[in-house]
């Protein structure tokens, strides 16, 4: 005889032979993930930085970002002076920002034509990445 029981939250199947259903595995050695990478109260989840976690909080100035001696990714801000599309050997986008210290060349290789709109000169704008050593003075490309 076939038929569906349903019991206190539980589904189950009869069949005429009676079989069992095969039992779950045991769950004594599984914990929860949280108490697995160490967080065991709210202040410490609170507190957790994920592993690739990028502080955008601290602001560098140019100089500062250079002194550095280029490591690292960095955030900066400053004033659009020079904003151009070039062809060198291909299309990019050259933009130029300053701060009250120094001078940063940016260079985008892929860029909607939205995007060279936004990099109008004497736009205040807020850049985030590796600053290199380039031809034309610290750049970020």
């Amino acid at each position: 005889m076939h038929g569906i029981t349903i019991g206190v939250g539980i589904l189950t199947m009869r069949t005429k032979s009676n079989t069992k259903t095969p039992k779950t595995p045991s769950r004594e050695g599984s914990t929860d993930p949280l108490e697995k990478m160490g967080l065991t109260t709210p202040v410490a989840l609170a507190f957790h930085l994920p592993i690739r976690y990028e502080d955008e909080t601290k602001l560098w100035s140019i100089d500062e970002a250079c002194a550095l001696g280029f490591q690292g990714p960095i955030q900066t801000q400053g004033r659009v002076i020079r904003s151009q599309v070039v062809y060198r050997p291909r299309r990019q986008l050259l933009v130029a920002i300053e701060d009250d210290t120094e001078v940063l060349n940016l260079r985008w290789l892929n860029f909607y034509p939205s995007q060279q709109k936004q990099m109008a000169v004497g736009v205040h704008v807020r850049v985030r990445g590796d600053i290199r050593d380039g031809y034309f003075g610290p750049e970020m490309v």
